[in-house]
C-alpha cells in the first residue's frame, strides 16, 4: 500500500515527521510542546529505568517541571544532563519523539 501525503503552505525542515507506517505525528499549539504527551512518555521511560541510575533521576527531575508546564525549566534540565538524556540507555527505551524534543530543545 502506497500512500500520498500533499502539504502546503508549510514547512517541514527539521520535522520529526519520518517515512514509515504507524507513525504518529503530535501536533500542538502554543509553547510548542505537549505536555501531555511528554510527561507520559517520561513516567513510562522512568518506570523502566533502574532506579539507580542517573537516566531515572534526571528524568524524574524533568518531569516535575513537565508537570508544571514550565518550559524555560525543563529545557534547562535537558541542557543542564544533557549526556543522561542523550545518553543509549536513555535513547533505548523512549519514544522517537521524545528523543526529537530533546533534540530541539538541545539547539
Amino acid at each position: 500500500m502506497t500512500t500520498h501525503i500533499t502539504v502546503s503552505n508549510s514547512i517541514l525542515d527539521g520535522s520529526p515527521v519520518t517515512l514509515g507506517q504507524g507513525n504518529v505525528v503530535v501536533v500542538s499549539a502554543g509553547d510548542g510542546l505537549d505536555w501531555k504527551y511528554i510527561q507520559d512518555e517520561l513516567e513510562k521511560a522512568s518506570s523502566r529505568l533502574a532506579d539507580n541510575t542517573m537516566e531515572y533521576v534526571v528524568t524524574k527531575d524533568a518531569i516535575d517541571y513537565v508537570k508544571k508546564k514550565d518550559k524555560e525549566g525543563f529545557k534547562n534540565i535537558i541542557k543542564k544532563y544533557s549526556m543522561w538524556f542523550c545518553s543509549d540507555v536513555f535513547k533505548g527505551i523512549v519514544s522517537g519523539g521524545i528523543v526529537e524534543i530533546i533534540k530541539a530543545l538541545l539547539i
